[in-house]
């Protein structure tokens, strides 16, 4: 019998990812979970509205276009962390450069609990204004967003160290999962994570998501750190040769991918 080498593996697993992830057979059709749990999405988004969700994944955007299409109530815009961005922006406005950067350390010395992506959405703001973060804390992974682009489209899977995570899969399906706290979901982050560490220093920290799409075939890692965004980009097939550093990256994120899936699989049971 032959033996399943790397790069067959690998096909499989970059069609899965791409897709929607490794299906168990005999598997039951996803049902919508409840919106404590896994959100079913995108089916019915308009392109433009799923370019502003992906594009929210990386939380590199300008402070002021981030609350122009975040929609909130009169009292949700005086709660934390909004009501620090909006004095933000406001002081940016005024040349206030020192109380624009007060505004922002007071969003990371919010409790640990808060998510993730705002902590990353403040340090990316106070990058604009010329601060660095301490080096202690700089390289620090706390999410990295995973794409593939094959004949299905392009697959985004987002993790974060708070425990949420998100799919956009390349047929317009998707999953927002907002339930930190699930050990299964939680351990499978916590490996994909694991797994970028060591890639953060192969590449320099840029301060945006890389603009151009990614290409046919190839598989882009975006680690999102408080010094910057690395970005790792390969054509597949080189993960079984010259690239092969970034194989557990992309075995993790299946796994991952195939934990939300069961997830959603779980709730129809």
């Amino acid at each position: 019998m032959k033996t399943l080498t790397l790069t067959a593996a690998l096909t499989l697993v970059l069609h899965s990812i791409a897709c929607g992830g490794v299906q168990r057979t005999g598997a039951p059709p996803a049902p919508s979970p409840t919106p404590e749990t896994v959100i079913l999405s995108e089916s019915g988004l308009t392109p433009e509205s799923a370019a502003v969700l992906k594009n929210q994944l990386f939380a590199d955007e300008p402070i002021e276009k981030l609350l122009g299409h975040t929609e909130l109530g009169s009292a949700g815009a005086n709660e934390e962390p909004w009501r620090s961005f909006a004095l933000h922006v406001t002081h940016s406005k005024e040349g206030k450069v020192e109380e624009a950067k007060k505004d922002l350390r007071r969003v990371l010395a919010l409790p640990a609990a808060e998510e993730t992506r705002v902590r990353l959405q403040a340090w990316a703001g106070l990058r604009a204004l010329g601060e660095r973060p301490p080096r202690a804390v700089a390289d620090e992974v706390l999410g990295v967003v995973c794409e593939l682009h094959n004949e299905a489209g392009v697959g985004t899977l987002a993790a974060y160290e708070d425990g949420r995570a998100r799919w956009y899969g390349g047929r317009r399906s998707g999953i927002l999962w907002e339930a930190p706290g699930d050990k299964e979901v939680d351990s499978s982050i916590a490996e994909l994570l694991k797994s970028v560490g060591p890639l953060v220093k192969r590449a320099p920290a840029v301060e945006t998501r890389e603009p151009t799409d990614i290409k046919m075939e190839h598989f882009r890692v975006s680690i999102l750190t408080p010094g910057g965004i690395h970005v790792i980009d390969v054509y597949g097939p080189d993960i079984d040769g010259e690239a092969r550093y970034l194989a557990p990256t992309l075995m993790a994120s299946v796994s991952l991918l195939d934990t939300l899936n069961e997830k959603q699989s779980q709730k129809g049971q």
